[in-house]
């Protein structure tokens, strides 16, 4: 079990959570749910990065062509 972990809601952050709870849901749940949503945000916005990172690398466009080439042969059998 992890160590809790506390912190100072600003009058923003209580807004927001008091709208995650409002229909009941735990402010425990709400902030999980919350760090869920965030963590998968930031690897979607990682991978999208890495993306356009690799389509703008001459290199890797090159080995994708090379080995579309080599797809495209397979497929002639």
């Amino acid at each position: 079990m992890a160590d809790p972990i506390t912190f100072r809601p600003t009058i923003d952050d209580a807004k927001n959570l008091a709208a995650l709870t409002a229909d009941g849901t735990t402010p425990t749940h709400a902030i999980r749910h919350a760090l869920e949503v965030a963590a998968r945000e930031k690897r979607q916005a990682d991978l999208r990065a890495d993306a356009e990172h690799l389509m703008a690398t001459p290199e890797y466009l090159a080995e994708v062509r090379a080995v579309r080439e080599e797809l495209d042969e397979l497929r002639a059998w």
